[in-house]
């Protein structure tokens, strides 16, 4: 038996209608994310404040409690549109994946070859201010700030004060 063309006009709008959601919801890209910052930051008079992290990464889930923390959010959030972006997801990872177009954006924006999180403070406008790399004296020459290796638990201090804690 030879289907009508009614059978197969609805079923083609059943898998048109299943597929559509699918197109329209395309995830945003990096530049998508940080066009939508730039107009919050040009409608609210603030900078935004550019995070590429990932979601493995420790210092920037400690960074992003840092963030959450019911006393810093007020200040931050005053004076800057905060955004994140994944970057350096692990391929094999099936859960987590870039934000399109991130690691180009971070590479563009001076931080190609850098770990995370990596920082950038950039105008309403989207031009950066300034970035993670700036000069740190305990880091070598370039180094990213907005990471800090993890310290040797043997010499009794930390990185978070210049009085020592117990290891």
């Amino acid at each position: 038996m030879r289907p009508s063309h009614k059978s197969f006009l609805r079923t083609a709008l059943i898998a048109a209608a299943l597929l559509l959601p699918t197109a329209l919801h395309a995830e945003p890209t990096a530049n998508d994310i940080l066009s939508q910052a730039r107009a919050t930051a040009a409608a609210q008079h603030k900078n935004i404040l550019l995070i590429f992290s990932a979601s493995w990464c420790g210092p920037c889930h400690m960074f992003q409690h840092f963030l959450d923390d019911p006393t810093i959010a007020p200040i931050m959030n005053k004076a800057f549109v905060i955004t994140t972006l994944d970057a350096d997801e692990h391929t094999n990872d099936t859960k987590h994946h870039d934000t399109p177009g991130a690691v180009d954006l971070r590479a563009s924006l001076g931080g190609a070859a850098v770990g995370i999180p990596y920082l950038v403070m950039l105008t309403p406008a989207g031009h950066p201010i300034i970035n993670s790399l700036r000069p740190d004296p305990t880091a070598p020459a370039g180094g990213n700030i907005g990471y800090l290796p993890p310290i040797k638990r043997s010499t009794g201090s930390c990185r978070c004060s210049k009085n020592p804690h117990p290891p």
